[in-house]
């Protein structure tokens, strides 16, 4: 799956678009986890996720009213829950390309 920067990311401060780089690229990768040590703490990642959502309608490999946050010493991931697998959400991005 190949997602790009869409209009949104065009309105995101500097800090917001290194997150929308850090994200794009787990949800290319059909990741459920995502490790977000390397984004600024001040940023609002619901919004980043939000718009790199719609500026790629297509990632449809999970129940997007499932994201949680999990918060360590470590730092924070993104748990994507209610994940397709892999080969399940690449058919169906394949069946959304036919169309």
């Amino acid at each position: 799956m190949i997602l790009q920067e869409g209009l949104g990311f065009q309105r995101l401060s500097h800090h917001e678009q290194q997150a929308y780089k850090i994200l794009i690229k787990a949800f290319s990768s059909m990741q459920t986890s995502i490790d977000c040590t390397k984004i600024e703490r001040s940023v609002d990642l619901m919004k980043v996720i939000q718009t790199v959502l719609g500026d790629n309608p297509a990632v449809i490999y999970f129940n997007k009213t499932q994201i949680q946050t999990e918060e360590s010493i470590l730092g924070k991931n993104i748990i994507l829950t209610g994940v397709y697998s892999k080969q399940q959400a690449e058919k169906m991005n394949a069946d959304l390309e036919k169309k």
